[in-house]
């Protein structure tokens, strides 16, 4: 995406992530956990608990960028050895990538991030306990406001892919950008992203609560922000295919 003078006349305002949820939870019915169970619980609670509906709900705002820390780096020198080995006629920006460097790549992000998702699915599980809940009605928010070396696309094809043998009290995960721009195809124009997996363990009231919140949630970023993107709203997940994080020309990354 040609970000070249875009971002003249787009908002630019900061949203503080966790009060931009307060205030979109309370206005949904919902609460803060630590209403019930104070700021030093016993248990490692989750964010927000919507009683009438049995959700709880943990939200994880992603600051930093995963490429930056060193184990990420080794892990990368490495990949990028075996790329010159294996394809000693391969030249950057002249051939496209091969299909087993890219899904190599991607597998380096799954540590941290199954590091994200056991840590919710701890804090969903013991909330769920403590409030007597057992319909599966955890759902995970993947904040993002800092990795932009993964799209949306893998971001969620790998959420999927851990999800499907582990943390089992996770039932939806939602992707979703806030002061993070992305670029899809076939637009010049910036979007946030809403963009939800379920388990096959979840009733349909999750479905509808999911896509309610996330209408709701894009009408108080369009109170907060102005409309400063056009809104499109699909079931169809080839929509964030090739989907990138928006780098602009004079931000720093990590």
């Amino acid at each position: 995406m040609d970000t070249k003078g875009f971002w003249e006349g787009a908002p630019d305002l900061v949203l503080d992530v966790e009060q931009s949820w307060d205030e979109l939870v309370d206005s949904q019915g919902g609460e803060r956990v630590d209403k019930y169970v104070g700021k030093s619980p016993a248990f490692d609670n989750a964010d927000y608990f919507f009683r009438d509906d049995k959700i709880v709900i943990e939200l994880k705002e992603i600051q930093t960028e995963f490429a930056n820390k060193p184990a990420f780096r080794e892990k990368f020198s490495l990949l990028t050895r075996r790329l010159i080995e294996r394809e000693p006629d391969f030249f950057p920006f002249r051939n496209p990538l091969p299909e087993w460097f890219v899904q190599e790549y991607i597998r380096i992000f799954r540590p941290p991030l199954s590091r994200t998702l056991k840590k919710a699915n701890k804090q969903i599980r013991e909330t769920k306990c403590h409030f007597g809940i057992e319909t599966p009605t955890g759902i995970a928010v993947f904040a993002n406001d800092g990795l932009v070396s993964l799209g949306p696309e893998e971001v969620l094809s790998l959420a999927s892919n851990i999800l499907i043998n582990s943390y089992s009290s996770i039932d939806c995960f939602i992707y979703l950008t806030v002061n993070r721009y992305v670029g899809v195809r076939g637009s010049n124009e910036p979007k946030c992203i809403w963009a939800p997996v379920y388990s096959d363990r979840v009733q349909d009231k999750i479905y509808d609560f999911v896509n309610l919140l996330g209408e709701k949630w894009i009408d108080y970023l369009e109170k907060k922000l102005g409309p400063f993107t056009s809104r499109v709203q699909t079931d169809d997940g080839s929509f964030l295919r090739g989907a990138k994080p928006i780098v602009l020309p004079n931000e720093k990354i990590g």
